[in-house]
């Protein structure tokens, strides 16, 4: 009987101080922000400038970028050609240290699709070496701050321009091109110890070349998450694409995700050339990439000038303009381009997008990011305009914001005082074991019932079911029905029958009714679960009350449960009943205050 309640109060304590925050804010949104930061380390430059497009990520010794491409010799805008690296590069991105060339891979190689292994390792697959697509793969690992190589089973086709992910044991590649044909491909491969890539469902509708891939959870599971591309081979125009699909891995069905239009913005955006990650439980972190409107342009100008052509005389100015765009496309400087700046978050759950903060930092495509811990990237390289790369390193570190406010701190405070004095009230009254474990028949019957009710309440009730609804559908509602339906055979028989017995707990009848046995093993039984079922039930409430207040989870779960077991156990059974009391009306009037 103690041991329950003193866990009911202990959720109780928790979900009440998160009620009570609702009263305190009076009813204002909650913070949806963070924190982020924005630090430049050293740069990384190859033949004078940076790289894009190179394969990067994470290692224990830091972070790795291999090949890449740049403009050494001649720039873009003069008609220089572009130079393929095989160069192998590691940085203590911890300590801040410079690029060291640690080895080279197999030949030069830019535009294939880097991802981060859980052993460690950095996979590499596809790319192209400037003359035609690879359908190779391998793995890079770092040992004495040398670069080895572990070969992965090749693709069943050529591809670079694709994106990749990993998740769940797999590396997921998906889209890309094949010697300049946009491909719909989807295929993943077991990690550790896949011999062979296997062939996911094609991707729906036009094709998608610099595409980013995440896998994150959605709403039921694990999906595959692909933002963003582009697709030059439509016979009228090019594809540009504002949107994203998403793979769902238990029934491997595609479907569309929101358009990339951030809330309060009228404008659409893509992800070319852009990079993200996942963040969190169910966020999808987005860096740098091209302006949707200056790059559709760009790659329809090519269909407008056929058309031109095609009408001969009748449109030789057009044409001419149309060229004049052309030739002087690579020559503006790189405001013009409009690379973007924002930091853009996706959420899984609600399907809707947001920016979280802005600086020119991000404004690059084709970077290499690397993940080097929750919450913290380097995005490497990447051109700062057409045919201009960049050598800046940026890390980005992403916290929480946390504001509770000096009302709600007061208002916590007073709240577990004032939970220790009632437990020292009613220990004051107490005039023996009856009074601890009946409270000496002195509690009403309506505060009997508020208590009840309050008890009843768990994380799983006041967080869990609202939050599965919302993200799913009413499944769990039928359940919570029959609660309505169960109390009216409780009151009218099961209640009485007990009454009349005079016993504190159902745990005393079985002794009446069987022997001490049954008691201990049920009494046994009913700890046990209960001991499992608090791991969840007390974790949820934690999670919410330390992203409110910042305090640590581990602290925040401590605390609460020396101040419950403490009022518990001085006041007895008449303290919990009108400690639970308070905190029904409390949890009550929250959910109240928050919905208006």
């Amino acid at each position: 009987m103690l041991f329950h309640t003193i866990r009911a109060h202990f959720l109780a304590d928790l979900l009440c101080l998160l009620a009570l925050s609702a009263f305190a804010q009076g009813g204002g949104a909650d913070n949806p922000f963070n924190t982020v930061t924005y630090r430049s380390l050293p740069q990384l430059a190859v033949r004078g400038q940076g790289v894009s497009a190179p394969f990067a990520g994470a290692v224990p010794q830091g972070a790795v970028v291999a090949g890449g491409c740049n403009f050494a010799d001649v720039p873009a805008a003069e008609g220089g050609q572009k130079v393929f690296y095989d160069d192998v590069y590691l940085i203590d991105a911890a300590g801040g240290g410079q690029w060291q060339r640690i080895g080279a891979l197999p030949r030069p190689l830019a535009y294939g699709a880097s991802v981060q292994l859980p052993d460690g390792g950095v996979a590499c697959v596809g790319g192209t070496d400037g003359k035609q697509s690879r359908a190779e793969a391998f793995a890079i690992h770092i040992y004495n701050n040398e670069c080895r190589r572990a070969p992965l089973p090749s693709l069943p086709v050529r591809l670079h321009n694709a994106a990749g992910a990993f998740g769940g044991d797999y590396i997921y590649i998906l889209c890309g091109e094949t010697d300049g044909a946009a491909s719909h491909g989807a295929f993943r491969l077991r990690y550790p110890g896949g011999t062979e890539w296997e062939q996911l469902p094609d991707v729906p509708g036009a094709g998608r070349m610099q595409p980013c891939a995440v896998v994150q959870n959605g709403a039921t599971g694990s999906n595959l998450y692909l933002l963003g591309g582009y697709d030059t081979s439509g016979a009228d125009s090019a594809a540009v694409h504002t949107d994203g699909l998403v793979l769902d891995l238990r029934t491997m069905a595609w479907r569309s995700v929101a358009p990339i239009k951030p809330h309060g913005s009228d404008k659409l955006q893509t992800l070319i050339g852009a990079n993200a990650a996942a963040s969190g439980c169910c966020h999808i972190v987005c860096f740098g990439g091209v302006d949707a409107g200056v790059f559709r342009k760009a790659v329809n100008r090519p269909y407008e000038m056929r058309r031109a052509e095609a009408q001969g005389d009748a449109a030789a100015e057009v044409l001419a303009s149309l060229k004049r765009e052309a030739e002087e496309y690579l020559r503006h400087p790189a405001e013009w381009y409009r690379f973007r700046k924002d930091l853009l978050i996706y959420n899984t759950i609600t399907d809707t997008w947001v920016t979280e903060s802005q600086s020119p930092l991000l404004a690059r495509a084709g970077a290499g990011l690397v993940t080097l811990a929750p919450g913290r990237w380097l995005l490497i390289g990447g051109e700062e305009k057409p045919g201009v790369r960049a050598a800046d390193v940026t890390e980005v570190t992403m916290g929480v914001r946390t504001s509770f406010g000096l009302l709600n701190w007061a208002v916590l405070a007073a709240y577990l005082i004032g939970m220790v004095l009632l437990g020292y009230y009613f220990m004051r009254r107490e005039g023996g074991a009856g009074d601890f474990f009946t409270g000496g028949g002195r509690v009403p019957w309506w505060a009997a019932g508020m208590s009840i009710y309050a008890t009843m309440l768990s994380a799983i009730t006041y967080m869990a079911y609202p939050a599965k609804a919302f993200a799913t559908d009413w499944t769990y509602y039928p359940m919570l029905v029959t609660i309505l339906l169960v109390s009216f055979p409780v009151i009218r028989y099961y209640l009485p029958f007990f009454r009349r017995l005079n016993v504190t707990s159902a745990y005393e009848y079985l002794e009446r009714r069987f022997n001490a046995a049954t008691r201990l093993m049920a009494s046994a039984l009913f700890i046990v679960f209960m001991v499992a079922r608090m791991a969840l039930v007390l974790y949820l409430p934690s999670l919410a009350l330390t992203a409110v207040t910042g305090i640590d989870i581990y602290v925040c779960i401590v605390l609460m449960g020396c101040v419950t077991i403490v009022y518990c156990t001085m006041g007895g059974v008449e303290a919990v009943v009108w400690g639970d009391v308070v905190q029904g009306f409390i949890l009550v009037g929250g959910c109240w205050r928050r919905a208006s």
